[in-house]
């Protein structure tokens, strides 16, 4: 559209990866071919004099030439990094001073959840959504660290571009748009988890609740970008706080149903109509399914045994999506990249009592529904929500319906939808943006373009050592951790694995995941969902194909979104609360200048010169590491 410019960080970088690698082609392309023009008159004879010294100019001024190109990309290459940077520390900004203005989000001044009832006749929640200024939803300032992948939009809605539909007068603050409004919320690596929330309801005043309008009585979707969280009606109305899901993205890919924010009529009114008077959870279940389907779709046979379940929570200021796998820590497979507003409930939030022992219970848990049911109990208090739907891969427990009663279910979800979350966009995000650590989005903006080939190498050999010290290796994961470290040593020795390696990787791997889901199937308790016996025994087999994913990653050329999906399986295993990486001890012989400390105790991966781990002393010449 004329009026919008979309500009994305993780776009700014693949362009300025494309003029490093013109640069280093120009350059290699202008060298001057010295040893062969040194030998062209012993070859040719003195005859030919006056054909080399034409020769060694043009090739003089072919290297003067591509020097000065090569020199232009480079400039080029650090001006759209810097852009980049410059964009995400805006980000980063802005997060800061939303969450300033939007503290204490859905609490009342006692500190405890606000009511459905104490919506006033003016239409706006006290302490719910803050006052009547144009604050968007919250973005936290985690979700917009040095994140490529996990940005927000920050294209400005230029005056004009959306009619108001505001119902009632605005102050002076309200006709100014902060550029913090103009952006997506990204929610994949909040920790303030109920600021999510999105749409608005007001059961009393001007804005209908949130609903599926008719094709006749909703208007033409725009863009995403160009109706900003918060602004659902234009730039003028009062925060709505979600991106309209009905808008067609980009490219061309149809988004999830236009149930969540207020419903927007074709003449620009807030009327009710019939489908906003409707009960809402019909159109969450129709949402939840989209997204689930479309999830589905998208990872294929890639994890064909993990099971899936999406769910929405509903409060007066709007609606969430969530979404959850029943392998690891709600693990997520490479390759997909889901919506902006969905979120996770493995992002801890001890705040709103999401604890690493809740977290612990579900890891051990073979439902993801169930997993879904309990994260609505805990964090619904908190967020003043309620589940509304629930949709599952397989079945859900009919013990577990009978305690969710009024919530909208459907099991055994098929792939298909509209959406494609194989293809990554401005508005969706990948796993990493989703669920990963700072410093892991920090690392994958800043490793050069030639030292990612490297540093994926760099990440599987450490969690494949870190793994096997950690503890015995499963016997059943005994031929994978083998084949694994015969590649690895391959890799790291400069030579190219054979073709027979990669492929038993993979089968390897999928016989591993089968033995997954049938332990989680044959020791399944019916009655809570949890595994039973000795729970170390599932998670030692994930921690091993977490380090089979990080190998089989290595497999083709490296790139950025690689490495992003690599920091992620990484962080699958090391910042997993239950992984110990025992200490690797060196014991040298007596003598010599280096002593215990000094040789380094690995902790977690990291020498440690200050240890004060008790060195027992052995033999001379023995190297002990765990493992």
């Amino acid at each position: 559209m004329a009026d919008r410019i979309e500009v994305d960080p993780d776009s700014l970088r693949a362009m300025a990866d494309r003029h490093d690698h013109a640069a280093a082609r120009i350059r290699e392309w202008g060298k001057i071919p010295h040893d062969w023009l040194a030998r062209f008159r012993s070859e040719n004879g003195t005859i030919a004099e006056p054909v080399r010294a034409a020769l060694t100019d043009y090739f003089d001024r072919r290297h003067r030439r591509a020097e000065r190109q090569a020199d232009h990309h480079e400039r080029t290459r650090d001006a759209l990094l810097e852009s980049a940077n410059i964009l995400e520390a805006r980000d980063l900004e802005f997060g800061r001073d939303i969450g300033d203005r939007g503290r204490d989000f859905d609490y009342s001044s006692t500190g405890g959840p606000v009511p459905a009832t104490t919506t006033p006749a003016g239409g706006w929640v006290p302490g719910s959504i803050g006052p009547a200024t144009n604050t968007p939803t919250r973005t936290s300032p985690e979700s917009a660290r040095g994140n490529p992948d996990n940005r927000e939009d920050t294209d400005p809605v230029l005056a004009g571009a959306v009619p108001p539909t505001v119902p009632h007068p605005l102050n002076g603050s309200d006709a100014q748009v902060d550029d913090g409004a103009e952006r997506f919320s990204g929610v994949g690596d909040s920790t303030r988890t109920e600021d999510i929330l999105i749409g608005e309801d007001d059961s009393s005043g001007g804005w209908t609740p949130p609903s599926v309008g008719d094709p006749a009585e909703v208007a033409t979707p725009l863009p995403m970008a160009v109706i900003p969280p918060g602004l659902a009606g234009g730039p003028s109305s009062p925060p709505a706080g979600g991106v309209i899901l009905g808008a067609e993205s980009p490219t061309g890919a149809a988004a999830l149903p236009a149930f969540i924010g207020p419903a927007r009529m074709a003449d620009g009114d807030q009327r009710p109509s019939p489908a906003a008077t409707a009960a809402p959870d019909t159109h969450d279940l129709a949402a939840a399914r989209s997204l689930l389907a479309a999830v589905l779709y998208a990872v294929g046979s890639t994890a064909s045994t993990v099971q899936w379940s999406a769910g929405v929570l509903r409060n007066p200021a709007g609606a969430a999506l969530f979404l959850t796998t029943n392998e690891g820590r709600g693990w997520l497979p490479p390759g997909l990249y889901l919506p902006r507003k969905v979120s996770t409930p493995w992002i801890r939030d001890d705040r709103v009592g999401i604890r690493v022992s809740e977290q612990d219970s579900w890891e051990r848990c073979a439902d993801p529904a169930r997993i879904l049911v309990e994260f609505a109990d805990i964090w619904g208090v908190h967020a003043n929500a309620r589940l509304t739907a629930l949709v599952t891969s397989g079945r859900i427990d009919p013990r577990l319906r009978e305690t969710i009663a009024s919530v909208a279910v459907e099991e055994r979800v098929a792939p298909g939808g509209d959406m494609d979350l194989r293809v990554p966009s401005p508005y969706t995000v990948d796993r990493l943006g989703l669920a990963g650590s700072t410093e892991a989005l920090h690392q994958a903006a800043v490793v050069p373009r030639v030292a990612r080939s490297a540093q994926g190498l760099e990440l599987a050999a450490d969690a494949h050592r870190r793994v096997r010290r950690a503890g015995a290796t499963p016997l059943a994961a005994a031929a994978v951790e083998q084949l694994r470290d015969r590649i690895l040593a391959t890799l790291e020795s400069g030579q190219s694995p054979p073709s027979s390696w990669w492929s038993g990787l993979r089968q390897a791997d999928s016989a591993l995941a089968s033995l997954i889901a049938a332990h989680r199937a044959g020791t399944a308790s019916h009655r809570t969902g949890l595994v039973a016996g000795d729970e170390s025994a599932v998670r030692s087999l994930v921690f091993e194909r977490r380090c089979t994913e990080l190998v089989l990653l290595l497999d083709g050329e490296p790139g950025y979104r690689k490495l992003r999906d690599q920091l992620y399986a990484h962080e699958q295993i090391v910042k997993h609360p239950a992984f110990i990486d025992t200490l690797a001890v060196s014991v040298v012989p007596p003598g010599s200048d280096r002593t215990p400390a000094a040789a380094g105790l690995s902790v977690a991966g990291k020498a440690r010169a200050d240890s004060d781990v008790p060195v027992e002393p052995l033999a001379a010449g023995f190297d002990i590491r765990s493992g």
